[in-house]
């Protein structure tokens, strides 16, 4: 399959969230991204509880942890997920305030509707950061959200204005310097441009507002691999697997070096491919006999709604 040089998942992205003050980035990240398959699937997002989970989260760390705000163990976070579920947030609402308090009763019933059921470890090599950027690639390019464990550089913090524009906002502001780290944080991956500033890189969701990059969007370059230390996409979750069969993924490849595109659910395209040659675009269009319309499409994902 011939490289995508574009992959936006911004249109298919839920809304950007703000965690505040309250360290819960791994909540809100793994749940954003438990809602990017959901609307891949064509079902409707739901309203989770980041408290909640944060609470649990912490607590099949040990219990020592729920006392105060220490931020969530990547593994434990992922092992809650997929062992007790992620509750709603009409049964624990968001409150820092909480953060020692045990969520009630209701939040655990409604968790265990909810849970992960398979997950793809990406493969992180902490001595090669370019086979990095290739598989978390890879990953984007087959219809997977993944969710990032960093070590947070401080220029982070500074990222502003149009995805096109932020590297050189962030060099312009003398602020890309700022290569300390403030610490460990999660956040998710969910497109990627070879067409950015300095070589190509990731567009990042984020959970620190709306203000936050180009309303809560951020662009940094594929170097920024370096800072990666773990990578999850989830591939199921209650009520439906979205793993791709090796079948799935050779339709899914030949459609978008078909068609040098894929699309969102709804038909609009998000990522552009490239020029194919004319045996090229034959040997792959004999794959298919319902072009391009809608039930076509849908056909391409595991659950075909």
């Amino acid at each position: 399959m011939s490289q995508l040089s574009y992959v936006d998942y911004h249109l298919l992205t839920v809304p950007v969230q703000d965690q505040g003050d309250q360290g819960a980035c791994y909540s809100f990240a793994i749940s954003s991204a438990y809602n990017e398959v959901r609307k891949m699937a064509h079902l409707p997002m739901l309203d989770f509880s980041e408290q909640g989970y944060y609470y649990d989260a912490r607590n099949t760390s040990g219990t020592y942890y729920t006392t105060f705000d220490a931020g969530t163990n990547p593994d434990d976070g992922l092992k809650t997920a997929m062992t007790n579920g992620i509750g709603l947030e009409s049964t624990w609402a968001y409150n820092p305030d909480n953060v020692a308090v045990k969520p009630p009763t209701e939040y655990y019933d409604s968790a265990t509707h909810n849970k992960i059921t398979s997950v793809d470890k990406l493969n992180i090599d902490p001595d090669n950061w370019y086979a990095n950027v290739g598989t978390i690639k890879a990953a984007l390019a087959h219809h997977q959200v993944v969710s990032v464990t960093i070590k947070a550089p401080e220029w982070l913090f500074y990222l502003r204005g149009p995805l096109s524009e932020q590297t050189v906002n962030l060099m312009s502001d003398g602020k890309g310097s700022s290569t300390a780290i403030a610490g460990y944080h999660q956040l998710n991956i969910v497109g990627y441009d070879d067409s950015f500033a300095n070589g190509g890189g990731f567009v990042l969701q984020n959970s620190w507002g709306d203000t936050w990059g180009d309303h809560g969007l951020g662009e940094v370059s594929y170097t920024f691999a370096m800072n990666i230390t773990t990578a999850t996409a989830i591939t199921g979750v209650t009520g439906l697997d979205v793993q791709h069969t090796v079948a799935k993924t050779a339709l899914i490849d030949n459609y978008i070096l078909a068609f040098g595109r894929t699309v969102e659910h709804t038909g609009g395209e998000f990522w552009l491919g490239q020029n194919l040659n004319v045996t090229q675009l034959a040997q792959a269009l004999t794959s298919f006999t319902q072009g391009t319309d809608t039930e076509f499409v849908n056909s391409l994902y595991a659950n075909g709604l």
